[in-house]
């Protein structure tokens, strides 16, 4: 049995480590506090996940999992993904509320069941009050179930308080209209539900939640409720327990090559080295110095273990852990799944479609080309998408995110953040603290969400929410709002409270220097602000060249009268 780093019971012994693959024989396996990284190998297995979340994998036989960590003294905070490989598997999915928070609240479960006919068990439904999402990747209704704690679900007549429904392209459950898993059968050309009990097949693959008019038809969303679950953008891949090692090594050099097949390599425990995998899918473990770690060829995991270490990925589908130190990671050709760990890394994810985790302390953190998914985790981290459609999630701390070149959607989450859409059709988050938010470039929508937040929609026509707090609204130019179908648009502006910032505008455009506009109640003037009632809102409209007709304006909806001390002029 291989062990690192996780508390861990099994055969009745207690040991310390960060992740373990169990046997031939029936293991017990709980993941515990620490980071997790459990694999059953081969037998009936109970394997029980983390509070941290992480990796589940059964490998061969019935296999019992517990997705929740399970016995664990705190509440799970992070997104487990279990798989149960080969066997008839099943899978305990807790919901039940702790200590004022829900066990997979925050990030639902993302499931694979594997070969076999496996069982799904939803307990503690009831007992919950959070809005979930998850997912199961290869749901087969011909074998596969679906239970509520210990009673079988009927998918094709389902009790009152579940329903199937079919939204963004997929079919989903939906329990107590808070419960949202996505059942994937159809990505892998499965068997999906239909009301009449038919199968039918599909393509299509969206099971992502991330902004309140995405849920589902019959849940309530708002303004001011985000269902989200970022960390289900990972993909649905990982270097199964079943992979046979052509060769595995200890090197003792302080260079080292592995083979062209799939090689095991563990580092020296008291020295840096530099560690080549070669071709192949390798597994390359740095050990305790500052390492230099090449996959090469093949779709790899590598792991820095302890030290400032510099690692890149290669060509193919690598997942890349950092560990402790300050490392610098690149994903390669390819789409890698990155994790920093502990202090302050820098991390690329290169080509290809990457997942990247900053994890504790201060990241630094590119995307580059591809589709990539970035989350900043604690700290005060910098990230920026790149060249793509990316996900940017800032998570705690005073973040920096900059989406680049793509249609992006970015969430600063806890922390007084800045977040710049760059160019693209972007969707800007600022959630808790005081945020600075830019579209920059292109038909933006900006949530200021709770706090004193700074908007600004930039060049575009683009839809501005300050959320709860005392937000101020500013345009540099008249580009950022013009007339008619270029125009901005403030939704839930405060009179009061709220202001609109018009002193980066030039009121006289023929004259040097910055002339400040004057606001004129009575209507159109040169070189003024002024106010027009137009549908269930008011135009604000602006003079810049001195012939009294508007060059500037922004519509604010459901407003029925404002003053002067409304706007900076």
């Amino acid at each position: 049995m291989k062990e690192y780093d996780l508390p861990l019971s099994h055969n009745h012994s207690e040991h310390k480590r960060s992740g373990v693959i169990g046997t031939d024989y029936a293991d017990t396996i709980h993941g515990g506090t620490g980071v997790v990284d459990i694999r059953g190998w081969a037998g009936d297995d109970v394997l029980f996940g983390g509070v941290r979340g992480g990796l589940i994998s059964g490998g061969r036989g019935n296999d019992t999992i517990h997705a929740f960590g399970y016995g664990a003294p705190l509440p799970q905070q992070f997104q487990t993904h279990a798989y149960g490989d080969w066997g008839n598997d099943t899978f305990y999915l807790g919901m039940a509320r702790y200590n004022g928070d829900t066990y997979a609240a925050r990030f639902g479960h993302h499931l694979f069941g594997g070969h076999g006919a496996d069982r799904f068990v939803f307990s503690g439904v009831a007992q919950g009050n959070q809005h979930i999402t998850g997912r199961i990747d290869d749901f087969d209704p011909t074998q596969d179930s679906i239970w509520i704690k210990n009673v079988l679900v009927n998918l094709y007549d389902p009790p009152d308080n579940i329903r199937i429904v079919q939204h963004l392209g997929q079919q989903w459950i939906l329990i107590d209209n808070r419960i949202l898993y996505a059942l994937e059968g159809a990505r892998h050309a499965s068997p999906t539900i239909q009301s009449d009990g038919r199968n039918s097949e599909s393509s299509e693959e969206n099971h992502f939640i991330y902004w309140p008019e995405e849920w589902a038809d019959g849940v309530p969303a708002s303004a001011d409720v985000v269902y989200r679950n970022p960390v289900n953008f990972i993909p649905a891949r990982f270097l199964p327990v079943e992979a046979q090692y052509d060769h595995q090594f200890s090197p003792r050099d302080h260079s080292f090559s592995g083979t062209a097949r799939n090689d095991r390599i563990e580092g020296s425990p008291d020295r840096g080295q530099s560690l080549f995998g070669f071709g192949g899918h390798d597994f390359i473990f740095g050990n305790r110095g500052d390492d230099t770690i090449h996959g090469g060829e093949g779709s790899d995991y590598i792991d820095g273990y302890h030290g400032h270490d510099r690692i890149f990925g290669g060509v193919g589908n690598d997942s890349i852990d950092g560990g402790k130190g300050h490392d610098i990671i690149a994903g390669g050709l390819g789409n890698d799944v990155i994790a920093g760990g502990s202090d302050n890394d820098t991390l690329h994810g290169a080509s290809g479609d990457d997942t990247i985790f900053g994890g504790s302390e201060n990241d630094l953190i590119f995307g580059d080309a591809g589709n990539d998914a970035l989350y900043g985790g604690s700290g005060n981290d910098r990230l920026n998408g790149g060249f793509g459609a990316d996900i940017l999630d800032g998570g705690d701390g005073h973040d920096r995110l900059w989406g680049g070149v793509g249609n992006d959607r970015m969430l600063g989450k806890s922390g007084n953040d800045w977040l710049h859409g760059g160019d693209g059709h972007d969707h800007l988050y600022g959630d808790a603290g005081d945020d600075y938010l830019d579209g920059g470039y292109g038909n933006d929508i900006l949530v200021g969400g709770v706090g004193r937040d700074t908007i600004a929609g930039g060049a575009g026509t683009d839809r501005l929410h300050g959320g709860a707090g005392a937000d101020r609204f500013v345009f540099f130019s008249q580009n950022d709002s013009r007339p008619g179908q270029g125009r901005n648009v403030i939704v839930d502006f405060t009179p009061g409270e709220d202001k609109i910032d018009l002193s980066k505008l030039d009121a006289d455009l023929s004259r040097a220097g910055n002339q400040a506009l004057i606001f004129n109640p009575n209507g159109p003037a040169e070189h003024a602000v002024w106010l027009i009632r137009e549908g269930r809102g008011i135009s604000v409209r602006a003079d810049l060249d001195g012939d009294g007709v508007q060059d500037f304006a922004v519509w604010l909806a459901g407003m029925q009268r404002m003053v002067a001390s409304d706007f900076i002029l």
